[in-house]
């Protein structure tokens, strides 16, 4: 014989009442708790109905201590469920406040002005699709849109709200074919001479330039390096002595100039030729385009920096961090 059916789980039975005595009646139910077990939750009152609406405050007591009472499920507005995944967010300890800003205002500005009057259960493979052909006008816009919104089902996942992610199932994006555009000959001449002569000229109000910013840029010339890799130089990732053969560095090369100016590095110490083989240790350090393809990497790391969906690239968190303090061999060249 099949015994009583299971109660789902944070629901309750059918209400009984019985009279007890004069002017006394019980109501009682059961009720399947936050543990997975059923328990008896009863109550008095005056009448059938005074028994029952104090059960019911029980019964709703018993929904709200075992979290059931505002729980999300698939029928829930998909707004909702993006306010519970930030509120996640802001409690995680490990993301940075740049990151968590970041994601509440591409959440904000990408994802709920075409979600907002779709439940969870409505937001389905094909709606993502179309909402990223859409996005798609804007590459980064698109995989900035893809990332936050797979982040907010994963949650919905985690909270057995629904049972798989359907931002996985959408086709992939590829990045489309860029052309890169290189500066000319007089363009990177006009940029060297602006560096150079930067609030140095007579009548300047304030203080005088340093040099750091024209030795910034001559080695970013030199290098072919960003700027974040720049800013986390230090002259131990220089193989000062490297020689290819073609002797000295002249000290009109722009990397001999910051090395000897900026780092202190001695004419004799300079040794010329392969800019790219001089500085390896320092790109080697800062981890290639690899980490570019990790969306969620990269919008946390542009998160760090204060900016959106275009403010920056992941490696230059990554150069930020490389930096170690030392001694006089560790420290940034453009310090």
């Amino acid at each position: 014989m099949a015994g009583r059916p299971r109660l789902p789980f944070s629901t309750f039975g059918s209400i009984r009442t019985t009279a007890v005595g004069a002017g006394r009646y019980r109501a009682q139910a059961r009720f399947r708790d936050e543990d997975g077990r059923a328990r008896q939750v009863t109550a008095v009152g005056s009448s059938r109905n005074a028994a029952q609406a104090a059960l019911k405050v029980d019964l709703a007591a018993h929904l709200r201590a075992s979290g059931a009472g505002d729980s999300l499920n698939a029928g829930s507005p998909f707004p909702l469920l993006a306010q519970a995944w930030m509120e996640d967010v802001m409690l995680d300890v490990d993301r940075a406040t740049g990151t968590k800003d970041v994601y509440q205002s591409e959440l904000r500005g990408l994802v709920l002005p075409y979600f907002e009057h779709f439940t969870v259960r409505e937001v389905t493979v094909g709606r993502i699709e179309l909402f990223l052909r859409i996005q798609r006008a804007k590459y980064t816009r698109a995989k900035h849109s893809r990332t936050i919104l797979s982040m907010v089902l994963a949650f919905a996942v985690r909270r057995e709200i629904i049972p798989s992610n359907p931002v996985k199932e959408t086709s992939r994006m590829k990045k489309p074919p860029h052309a890169p555009k290189a500066l000319t000959t007089e363009q990177i001449a006009a940029i060297r001479l602006a560096a150079r002569e930067w609030r140095t000229g007579e009548g300047t109000m304030g203080p005088r330039s340093d040099g750091q910013v024209r030795d910034i840029i001559e080695v970013m010339l030199g290098t072919a390096t960003r700027i974040g890799e720049v800013l986390a130089l230090r002259k131990c990732d220089v193989d000062i002595a490297f020689d290819d053969g073609g002797g000295e560095a002249a000290l009109d090369d722009p990397v001999g100039d910051v090395l000897a100016d900026g780092a202190g590095a001695d004419d004799d110490d300079v040794k010329g030729g392969g800019h790219s083989d001089a500085f390896r240790g320092a790109a080697q350090a800062q981890g290639g385009d690899e980490e570019e393809d990790a969306a969620e990497g990269c919008i946390a790391a542009e998160g760090d920096q204060g900016g959106g969906f275009a403010a920056g690239h992941g490696d230059e968190t990554a150069a930020g961090e490389h930096r170690q303090p030392a001694g006089d061999d560790q420290r940034p060249l453009a310090a």
